[in-house]
């Protein structure tokens, strides 16, 4: 019998989807390579964000946290 996901795993399936597609976003929009595009995300606030459990940023959309992070400063 397979046992459910817990809830930790769930979220941080859902965070790494998110930041994959961000990353694939820069890619495909902004011509970035795979390295910038990284640090792109790794360095931006949004990604401070979408980690904090509380605030449930992860449930959003990838597209939706992508907007966020292009709008940064």
């Amino acid at each position: 019998m397979k046992s459910q996901p817990t809830k930790e795993q769930i979220r941080e399936y859902l965070i790494s989807n998110t930041i994959d597609k961000m990353v694939q976003y820069l890619i495909e929009d902004d011509s970035f390579t795979l390295e910038q595009a990284m640090d792109r995300v790794y360095r931006s606030q949004t990604i401070k964000l979408l980690q904090i459990p509380e605030g449930e940023l992860y449930v959003q959309s990838p597209a939706y946290v992508y907007e966020m992070m292009k709008n940064e400063n």
